[in-house]
């Protein structure tokens, strides 16, 4: 279709809408636009992946097949001949569109097992690692799994829409179940599955990325994560390179993680701001006893 729609808007740059070309003129036209796009080797190519693909997923699925791609697509092509030589007018001069469904899987859902009323509009929020500018999936194995089990969980309620059910009604009880099933076998053993998915949203809807922060990096593995992110940091804009400069950074990075989680609502931008006053009114101090002690020394 994509082919189709490119062939047909090569045609329209041509201005013809209001002269009728000779037949020979609008002939060469066709063929000439047919040629610059190449057709038949990319229609072809098309053609020839989705036989192959369409071979490999009836194999996978221990289907047996009627032989190679290539025996495929000539099978195709006489059900398609028939098909069009027993069909009725009507049908023949219909547009060729395939029937399809476009289907979009997102974070938008929240299940019906989850006091959906309560969290309905948590949307992307509901997942650990949209949190710290989308860095918070690399903090801790509970949140990576907090995020995969809803992965799981909005999968199934839009997969769900390829099923036929006999009501509405039906297909919730349906979903019920299975959200149920797949946070049985997510959630962590001892706890019970739902509870522990509703203290996960509880606590993202009420904490703030500064809280959040200081709960993870108050362990001794959430505070390597951290010191290891700003160091591949300074390794990538050359700093740490330096072993005289590169202590002024690793100071400075711990007085901003200390000022940003201290403060629920204080910004990262407020937090370095603090950090380098603190860190700069150090340096100040260093160098002034330096110089005391220079100048004292001198005297002596």
């Amino acid at each position: 279709m994509a082919l189709m729609e490119a062939y047909e808007a090569q045609i329209r740059l041509h201005d013809t809408a209001d002269t009728c070309l000779p037949a020979q003129e609008a002939a060469w036209l066709i063929h000439e636009n047919f040629s610059s796009l190449n057709v038949p080797k990319v229609l072809g190519g098309l053609v020839k992946q989705a036989a192959i693909r369409y071979v490999n997923a009836l194999r996978a699925a221990n289907i047996p097949t009627w032989g190679k791609p290539e025996e495929m697509v000539s099978l195709c092509l006489s059900v398609e001949v028939v098909t069009r030589a027993y069909a009725a007018p009507s049908k023949v001069v219909e547009p060729l569109m395939p029937e399809f469904q476009f289907l979009r899987l997102g974070p938008d859902k929240m299940s019906r097992i989850l006091f959906e009323d309560r969290f309905a509009d948590m949307g992307d929020r509901k997942l650990y690692g949209t949190r710290f500018q989308h860095f918070a999936a690399f903090f801790a194995k509970d949140w990576r799994k907090n995020d995969f089990t809803w992965g799981r969980l909005d999968a199934a309620h839009h997969l769900l829409r390829l099923f036929t059910f006999q009501s509405e009604e039906e297909r919730r009880d349906v979903e019920r179940e299975l959200h149920r099933e797949i946070l049985k076998a997510e959630a962590p053993q001892g706890l019970d599955p739902c509870d522990w998915m509703a203290a996960n949203l509880k606590e993202l809807s009420e904490s703030t990325d500064n809280q959040l922060l200081k709960k993870v990096t108050d362990s001794k593995h959430g505070r390597k994560v951290f010191n290891d992110a700003a160091d591949s940091v300074l390794e990538v804009i050359g700093i740490n390179r330096i072993p005289v400069i590169r202590t002024i950074p690793k100071l400075l990075r711990g007085r901003i993680l200390q000022s940003y989680t201290s403060a629920p609502r204080r910004t990262l931008f407020q937090a370095a701001k603090t950090a380098m006053i603190g860190v700069g009114c150090t340096i100040a101090w260093v160098i002034l006893v330096l110089i005391y002690a220079l100048l004292f020394l001198w005297v002596i």
